[in-house]
């Protein structure tokens, strides 16, 4: 199942260039692709000769005469196609007091050094230990391969690699005893338990252990090698070479290492640039894989290349995720009761909106609200882009009996594309009597987000009472751990907290029905008053396991998370004008800048400008320019001079 395109080739002499002959051995099962005199197989499939490597095997290790003196060989001609890689490969030497050298005629491409202590018994050790290959039974070194250092800085075309073994602190016995095995391998080939296993456990035994190598290659021609010092001068191919070597349109040629040439198709072509016509067209609409910048408008694919656009009616950067956007119209509602809807929100047509940002206008009430889900919007602000709502069905009632995680439903999706998340400006509220909560987020990077824990003083009857907290003078508005108590929450980077979590501190409490209630609730910063909740939740004592209905007021923040992949974030390295430029389809007004958030971006005027910055022309009001003053030597004051420039 190995194809093999051309350059390489198999039988004929016209089916394959100078050198790339392959042969196949169909009496093996499954049958094995040979290269050179037959002791190299490749090992993987060439597919589209694009990279210029080949990945080989052979069978055993390298094999030295009595004086240690070897050869990489495999039937592999000077002057062929084939070279070790500049890097990729490995020198490892298996034995005792010997080291290993590889050459390429004067140069020293790789050499290590094994030591034993006391023979064989020392001898490797552990096939799993973490210092693997360190010198004590065995080495490794990389193979560097630096074409450039020849006599004269000429180039030196490396395609022959000697083999030299010397032995020291022991005789020849030693050697034939424990005979020194050398092996050109693909890096991190040793460290893999079954090589090492193997070796170790008899030494004898490697002959038909298979090693993977990598070797380059390149279409080389006489002229092409002996000119070294064309190929020092430039890396551009003869345009006859390009020619007769590149067949098909689209291609382009370099030289190699070696001074030989490489063909690749184009950008935005694919194949095999050796034979006619065999660079194609690449569908990058169809590919993604293959967009430079990947398209997420209409996608147009053209020859070598492709457009992208924003749908018809819509505008912004189509290489964003979701920067195409509807054109706003006049329709567009932008008041519903008392409460102003500003641009990116919206009711109605999804043109009057950005995607997340639709909003709905109850008219069923005397006064018309505002809802987000099934919460009320009472307020937006672009400023600090938030959103204040009113929760009406979300204190959680805690009562004997209970000792679970429950999910948090706050009215909204908890999903990735919802571009809201629960504001630092809220606390969480532990109403009750030896009890903790918590806010997590979920997922594999679990985090507690907020916790504290509520005490009560005992009565006569021993029995705990949320109301019997002592009257501290700070108009019910603060909470200290008796009876009740308050924590500020951190932002969770999935943009909600997932989890709501109790604790009891006496572990008989989980099963004591006859406890009072507990309670716990979200809400922003400053809403809270004790002596108001408490009056609240008194009425609801009758139903035990009803908890009670409070407006309960809350911040969400908001965010354009269009602008980049879900669960990406921005580079804290990346400066403000790179993120303005990431998101010009967002920020609409001049004087108005892009800021990265924890999920995504929003826009802001820039200073000394109010508005909207999400419409054209948004942005609103003067540039105040000061120029210093001459001050007064007694530092009293200064004259400083305002100009007004209208926008």
């Amino acid at each position: 199942d190995m194809i093999v395109p051309y350059p390489f080739g198999m039988g004929s002499s016209y089916c394959y260039l100078p050198g790339f002959n392959l042969t196949c051995d169909w009496l093996s099962d499954p049958p094995r692709l040979l290269l050179g005199d037959g002791t190299l197989q490749v090992a993987e499939d060439i597919g589209y000769p694009s990279d210029a490597t080949l990945a080989v095997v052979y069978a055993g290790n390298i094999q030295t005469d009595g004086n240690g003196h070897g050869r990489l060989g495999g039937g592999l001609g000077d002057g062929g196609p084939y070279a070790l890689p500049p890097a990729g490969n490995q020198l490892v030497l298996v034995g005792c007091n010997v080291r290993a050298t590889l050459r390429s005629g004067n140069l020293t491409l790789s050499s290590c050094s094994s030591f034993c202590h006391d023979g064989r018994t020392s001898y490797m050790k552990s096939g799993k230990s973490s210092l693997l290959c360190s010198g004590m039974g065995c080495c490794q070194a990389p193979i560097v391969v630096n074409r450039e250092v020849g006599a004269g800085g000429k180039l030196v075309p490396i395609t022959s690699y000697d083999v030299e073994l010397e032995s020291f602190g022991r005789n020849r016995s030693d050697g034939r005893r424990w005979p020194a095995r050398v092996f050109v391998a693909k890096k991190g080939w040793f460290t893999t338990w079954s090589a090492s296993k193997q070796l170790s456990s008899d030494l004898r035994a490697a002959v038909d252990m298979e090693v993977p190598f990598w070797l380059n290659w390149e279409v080389v021609d006489g002229d092409a090698t002996g000119d070294t010092d064309q190929l020092q001068r430039s890396k551009e191919c003869p345009r006859d070479a390009a020619g007769g070597i590149c067949k098909s349109n689209h291609t382009r040629c370099t030289r190699g290492d070696r001074g030989g040439y490489l063909c690749f198709c184009k950008q935005g072509y694919q194949g095999n640039a050796y034979i006619t016509n065999g660079c194609q067209d690449i569908d990058e609409c169809k590919h993604a894989e293959f967009q430079i910048n990947r398209c997420y408008g209409q996608c147009t694919n053209t020859d070598g290349a492709f457009q992208c656009r924003c749908p018809q009616g819509t505008h912004g950067d189509p290489y964003m995720p979701g920067g195409c956007f509807s054109l706003l119209t006049d329709s567009c509602s932008r008041l519903c009761g008392n409460v102003s809807v500003p641009y990116p929100f919206g009711i109605g047509s999804h043109k009057c909106y950005l995607p997340g940002f639709n909003l709905t206008c109850d008219t069923s009430y005397n006064a018309a609200r505002l809802m987000l889900g099934t919460l009320q919007v009472v307020d937006i602000s672009l400023h600090n882009s938030t959103v204040r709502v009113i929760n009406n069905n979300r204190v959680h009632g805690i009562y004997g009996g209970v000792a679970s995680v429950n999910v948090i439903d706050f009215g909204i999706s908890h999903a990735d594309s919802v571009p809201y998340s629960l504001s630092t400006r809220n606390e969480l509220i532990v109403i009750g009597c030896g009890v903790q909560a918590g806010l997590s987020s979920a997922g594999n990077n679990r985090a507690i987000l907020s916790s504290c824990s509520s005490f009560c003083s005992s009565n006569k009857s021993r029995a705990y009472d949320a109301r019997s907290s002592p009257n501290i003078d700070d108009n019910g508005e603060y909470c200290y751990g008796n009876g009740c108590c308050q924590a500020r929450i951190t932002m969770s980077r999935d943009g909600m907290p997932s989890e709501f979590w109790i604790d009891w501190m006496d572990s008989n409490s989980v099963w004591d029905e006859a406890l009072p209630h507990s309670y716990a609730l979200i809400a922003e910063g400053g809403w809270f008053n004790k002596h108001w909740v408490y009056s609240q939740l008194s009425r609801s004592l009758s139903t035990k396991y009803l908890a009670p209905r409070l407006e309960v007021q809350i911040v969400l923040d908001w965010e354009i998370l269009q602008l980049q992949p879900i669960n990406s974030h921005a580079p804290a390295n990346v400066s403000w004008h790179h993120q303005y430029a990431m998101c010009p389809g967002i920020c609409r007004s001049k004087n108005s800048l892009c800021k990265p958030r924890i999920r995504g971006y929003s826009c802001h005027c820039s200073d000394g400008y109010d508005g909207n910055p999400y419409t054209v022309d948004g942005c609103k009001g003067s540039r105040r320019k000061q120029f210093k003053g001459e001050q007064h030597r007694n530092n009293v004051s200064a004259i400083c001079t305002t100009v007004n420039v209208e926008q």
